[in-house]
């Protein structure tokens, strides 16, 4: 990667992390206390609107999505400004043409889709719900061309003030706080980032007007109408396979209390998901890779960096699967309230979808640099699956057995797309990383099972919390499957970067404490 890549990496990062450290405080406290609130049935129905929106994102917001995040930061880096705004504009109208569509269709059979689903009073949420909808539509679409255009900065400061307003309205409105509240101040919110943003937004649009016109422009039509339509059917089959439709299968099958358990076990695995750098780290590694793959780079040199974020990542997507076995129970008794607790096993098995997604991390990535996105959508073959075991395991384990299905159903498709991918590229995984990530979970539940038993009180919740984390920590510095080859790399991204290297000389003297043998660990 070249030099000025990993300091634009490295900078968009620190502005992440900058962002992350004062909204996801508030954004935690606001929404225990929503969580505390509401009736497990009322979040149910919240829950299940709120999740409503993915059916637009799947058929609209996310083909669109990994369009502008594939081509534009190509296009730019050639030159093409003339395309990138025109790509920009056709897909914002696309885009809010279909969700006027596809409102118009749920407003003429709201009726019977709210007694399929036992939603009560949907002509009371249904405005409501349209407002969230076009909101939040223009709030991802601008989250997805600042990303394109390499912009974090000013997504982070937009993300910023989004927390504080809600987190603010929440704290204002709890005493009345209802489905149709929390859908207004979503929208809200999501107006508010989308007018901080919309100012950079037209600057980057009328970057270069009188530049060159990068390749063939049937060519271009070509590949980015096939990019398209693949992208359309892979999300589609996504989100049969996803969460998105685990709602429907419980809603149908049961009443909105078993949607507020099951939602509230995916407001748990999106805290985690939010707190480890996930999505921001994609975001930002996304364009960056493109920029640097695009023209060239070996198999080698893909396989490396394959690994390479494995290793790197695994051990967040660890965390938070080995705490919630081991003390979640604590979790959800002493933060939320115990009327959760019939969602510990939903949440741990959730949790574990965490972990699957650290180990194929880097899939997509060479997937879309191949544009060999077809994989995508024949590994949706796998809908049929999960859509069947989904119903099954419903009516033997309830919401346990949904659960099950899901994360089964999105490793048998991580799996496939590999084996499909390998036909084009060799991606080749050392069994190292298997057997130090499997020791060290191994060994974090042999030590700490017998303390979790006393979580229910607050000092024993407090006191395994603590010991696990140090654990944690001690394992993770000690037995990694780091080369000396990946620690010079991490060694020489933190000293490329005059703020993270005053980060570095804080932690070294830390790590170097934990260290049992002084002539190993992570630096």
């Amino acid at each position: 990667m070249a030099e000025s890549n990993k300091k634009q990496l490295i900078e968009n990062t620190m502005w992440v992390y900058a962002a992350k450290m004062i909204t996801q405080l508030l954004g935690l406290v606001a929404t225990v206390l929503v969580i505390r609130k509401l009736p497990v049935d009322t979040y149910g129905t919240y829950t299940f609107l709120f999740g409503l929106f993915f059916v637009y994102q799947l058929f609209i917001t996310s083909p669109v999505k990994n369009v502008l995040l594939r081509y534009i930061p190509e296009f730019r880096e050639n030159g093409d400004g003339r395309v990138v705004r025109k790509m920009l504009g056709y897909s914002l109208m696309l885009s809010l043409f279909l969700i006027i569509v596809f409102s118009g269709v749920l407003f003429i059979f709201r009726n019977g889709f709210a007694r399929i689903f036992h939603i009560e009073e949907l002509d009371i949420h249904i405005k409501a719900f349209f407002v969230f909808v076009i909101c939040y539509a223009l709030k991802v679409l601008s989250e997805t061309i600042i990303a394109s255009f390499l912009k974090h900065p000013m997504s982070a400061k937009a993300g910023i003030w989004v927390m504080i307003f809600r987190s603010t309205a929440y704290f204002i409105l709890l005493h009345k706080i209802s489905v149709n509240i929390l859908l207004y101040v979503e929208a809200g919110v999501s107006m508010i980032f989308v007018v901080y943003v919309f100012r950079e937004i037209l600057k980057q649009i009328q970057w270069q007007k009188h530049n060159r016109v990068y390749g063939n422009s049937k060519e271009i039509k070509r590949r980015v109408l096939r990019f398209y339509l693949l992208s359309f059917f892979s999300e589609l089959g996504y989100g049969i396979i996803g969460k998105t439709s685990d709602h429907y299968i419980i809603a149908a099958m049961s009443s909105p209390f078993y949607v507020g358990l099951y939602g509230f076990a995916l407001k748990i695995f999106e805290m985690f998901y939010k707190v480890l750098p996930f999505r921001e780290f994609e975001s930002i590694l996304k364009p960056v890779f493109f920029r640097r793959f695009s023209k060239s780079g070996s198999d080698g040199e893909i396989n490396e960096f394959y690994m390479f974020s494995i290793k790197v990542l695994v051990p967040l997507f660890m965390l938070p699967v080995c705490y919630f076995l081991l003390f979640g129970k604590g979790v959800i008794i002493h933060v939320f309230e115990a009327k959760y607790l019939p969602a510990y096993w939903v949440c741990c098995i959730t949790l574990l979808g965490i972990l699957l997604n650290g180990f194929f991390y880097p899939l997509n990535l060479v997937i879309q640099l191949k544009e060999r996105v077809e994989i995508n959508l024949y590994s949706r073959v796998i809908a049929v699956f999960s859509i069947v075991a989904g119903i099954y395991l419903m009516k033997i384990y309830g919401i346990v057995g949904v659960a099950m299905a899901t994360v089964t159903g999105e490793f048998l498709k991580n799996v496939f797309m590999l084996f499909m991918l390998r036909r084009y590229i060799p991606i080749r995984y050392a069994p190292k990383i298997f057997i130090r990530y499997g020791l060290i979970t191994f060994l974090i539940v042999l030590l700490l099972l017998p303390v979790s038993f006393y979580c229910a009180s607050i000092p024993g919740w407090l006191l395994g919390s603590a010991l696990f984390f140090l654990l944690y920590l001690v394992l993770v510095v000690n037995l990694h499957p780091l080369t000396d080859k990946d620690v010079k790399k991490l060694n020489e991204l933190f000293a490329s970067s005059t703020k993270l290297d005053k980060i570095y000389k804080k932690i070294i003297p830390i790590v170097d404490r934990l260290k049992i043998n002084k002539t190993v660990g992570l630096f």
